[in-house]
């Protein structure tokens, strides 16, 4: 990613992503439209890709939840980057926050949706949406994700976290 792109932040808002260290066990996934839901450790996730591998997740620990995209895209962990995204309704400037995350495969980035608005809008209200990053070489890596299913996933999640 551009570095004109980005600013550093001390300390992100966004500690509650270390729901991602895959070291606890995962829970059956269920399925609602596009979206798979599963219990990892003391978290819930609501996850759906796109064509080319990149996810979308709305993560959530009972208190906190946190929207977050996976793109196999490299950044700095706690640095700001800022990206578009886009729906049928229209378009807004959002900013995710880099963070640096355990999986099952060992240890990757994720960007984190920093105002969790815009995402959880466009999500909730539209059949499609895209994410485009600005790319150090001019161009841009669009991630698009049908939104189908996910109310249903939704409804799952807070299911789940009720049980607890």
């Amino acid at each position: 990613m551009d570095r004109a792109a980005s600013r550093q932040r001390p300390v992100g808002v966004l500690a509650a992503l270390a729901i991602f260290s895959f070291c606890a066990s995962v829970a059956a996934a269920q399925s609602y439209g596009n979206w798979v839901v599963q219990s990892i450790g003391r978290f819930v996730e609501a996850v759906t890709s796109d064509q080319q591998g990149a996810t979308l997740a709305l993560a959530c620990d009972g208190r906190t939840c946190v929207f977050y995209i996976d793109n196999d895209t490299s950044c700095i962990d706690g640095t700001e980057y800022f990206v578009l995204l886009n729906a049928p309704s229209g378009a807004a400037h959002v900013t995710l926050e880099c963070k640096e995350v355990a999986n099952s495969r060992g240890r990757t980035h994720v960007f984190a949706f920093a105002g969790g608005e815009s995402i959880e809008e466009a999500v909730a209200t539209q059949s499609i949406v895209s994410i485009a990053f600005p790319m150090a070489d001019g161009s841009f890596r669009v991630s698009r994700f049908d939104t189908s299913g996910y109310e249903g996933a939704v409804a799952a999640m807070r299911a789940l976290l009720a049980r607890r």
